[in-house]
């Protein structure tokens, strides 16, 4: 994950350090305490709905049906927990909502993929500490023969709701700390980090396309 030292309270490391809590393996622990007690917020984003890939413009590549040649991203930042660490992280639509994309939808948080609406897509980018990280320029060019395949969901199929390709519908995930610990444990001292929505295409004018999204970012942390 990027690290702006700018952006990073080191001294919760010391903090977390006096309660044991030292790695992800002992903050998924203290996360999943029956004696603890964890704190909550919610974040409202609006990702405001987008048409059309700037084929050709670098990164970018030229249109070629079926790959993976073009993105636009979209980015809000959030702000992390106030000297607390995270364990778990709900990312949702409303459940009426109506979300639709084209050719195929990423979601980041701090650059890792929580939601690729493709497995195959999401298959290509490189892993850190068993999360997808989110680089379009290992990405970019690779070859899409299953369009209809099934998400790839941070924690599990499970997890999530995604619709399928060139479908609408509601959209959401539930991260426990099981699973999100390396990431949460990652962000810890952030004051800001982004949620990033990221639509891709292939060849047609209409590619690199969402529907206005929005988000509410649910986070349970643990207040030092």
């Amino acid at each position: 994950m990027p690290n702006d030292s700018e952006n990073v309270d080191e001294t919760i490391f010391d903090e977390l350090a006096k309660q044991g809590i030292v790695d992800a393996e002992t903050l998924n622990e203290r996360c999943r305490a029956s004696d603890n007690t964890l704190e909550s917020y919610d974040t409202q984003l609006t990702f405001p709905a987008r048409i059309g890939c700037s084929f050709g413009t670098d990164p970018n590549l030229e249109p070629k049906d079926q790959y993976l040649q073009a993105r636009e991203v979209t980015s809000q930042p959030i702000n992390g927990p106030s000297k607390g660490v995270i364990c778990n992280i709900r990312v949702q639509t409303p459940t009426n909502a109506e979300v639709r994309f084209d050719d195929y939808l990423f979601i980041t948080v701090a650059d890792i993929v929580v939601i690729g609406s493709n497995t195959q897509a999401s298959s290509y980018l490189p892993q850190s500490q068993g999360f997808y990280k989110w680089d379009f320029g290992v990405l970019r060019g690779n070859n899409v023969s299953n369009i209809q395949d099934s998400p790839y969901c941070l924690g599990g199929s499970d997890a999530c709701v995604v619709p399928p390709h060139d479908q609408q519908g509601p959209l959401n995930i539930s991260m426990e700390s099981t699973n999100v610990a390396p990431l949460a444990y990652g962000l810890a001292g952030w004051k800001t980090f982004d949620v990033k929505v990221i639509a891709t295409g292939d060849n047609d004018e209409t590619d690199c396309q969402h529907s206005q999204i929005d988000l509410t970012v649910s986070v349970d942390f643990i207040q030092l």
